[in-house]
């Protein structure tokens, strides 16, 4: 079994750092050859995991944009050259402004700009950790830094192709998500009771699915005889989704350490062969 797990979600709070990390060790107490990334770099709850003491750290560097509003005579040439859409310009106010969700720091503006108002400087944005025996790997951004999609475009390099991998991302539909989520074998969306749970979900659905995405959908915080169970499992049913499992009463908080409970061991054993046959008909 290999290939890259995504477990993602509408909002925070719902148990993927949690279900990350079983599904990390019921993978390794099967014998499979996996590993454990961890991608919410604003908020790195692994750096307070077992998984992690003694970690080898690694700064990231990249070149971030500045702009001299000094030299900016709002003609709007930079805005033309961004391939990525990464630049906001208002002629009216006059004011332009770098959108560090979508800068790649490529410099295709400095080419655009006539006044040498652009440059690229270097800074740390953030750090790589990863554990001793190298299954384990996290990305957090350093205080204050905006530019984190260089950590995101890290961590996708630190990936081997012949393992499975599970990725613990942030919540939603960012950026940072969406160029991360390139290259997914299957993306859990783990979903909680919530008075607009229905409305998240199709949401998150139409937006994996626009990605070509494979995706199924895992229940945390609930169990087959709930009334939530039963509707999640009617609405899976009209949009086509299979749900992977349920997990009854788990906190979403729960880091994970190699002792494990055996109940929850099998929860997520059970969980991984669902995952497994995802894979296999992908």
């Amino acid at each position: 079994m290999y290939g890259k797990i995504a477990v993602v979600s509408y909002s925070g709070g719902s148990g993927r750092t949690m279900v990350c990390g079983h599904l990390f060790n019921a993978a390794s107490k099967a014998g499979v050859n996996a590993n454990l990334f961890g991608y919410d770099v604003e908020k790195q709850d692994w750096l307070s995991s077992d998984l992690l003491q003694d970690a080898i750290e690694e700064p990231i560097y990249t070149m971030v944009p500045s702009l001299d509003t000094a030299r900016c005579n709002f003609c709007g040439n930079c805005l033309r050259f961004c391939s990525r859409f990464a630049i906001k310009f208002d002629r009216i106010k006059p004011e332009i402004s770098l959108l560090p969700d979508r800068c790649h720091s490529c410099g295709d503006c400095m080419k655009g700009c006539s006044h040498e108002g652009i440059s690229l400087q270097q800074q740390q944005i953030g750090n790589l950790y990863r554990s001793q025996d190298g299954q384990v790997c996290v990305g957090e951004a350093a205080d204050g830094v905006r530019f984190i999609l260089p950590l995101f475009l890290a961590l996708n390099q630190e990936l081997n192709n012949t393992k499975l991998v599970f990725c613990d991302f942030p919540p939603g539909d960012s950026g940072f998500v969406s160029t991360s989520l390139i290259g997914a074998s299957l993306v859990i969306l783990l979903i909680v009771p919530s008075t607009e749970w229905e409305s998240q979900t199709r949401y998150m659905l139409e937006y994996l699915r626009s990605m070509k995405l494979n995706c199924c959908i895992l229940i945390n915080k609930t169990d087959k005889k709930s009334g939530f169970y039963t509707n999640v499992a009617n609405f899976c049913s009209k949009h086509n989704v299979q749900i992977v499992g349920e997990i009854r009463l788990l906190a979403s908080n729960t880091l994970v350490s190699h002792q494990q409970d055996p109940h929850i061991l099998e929860i997520f054993q059970n969980i991984l062969a669902e995952v497994g046959r995802k894979l296999s008909h992908f």
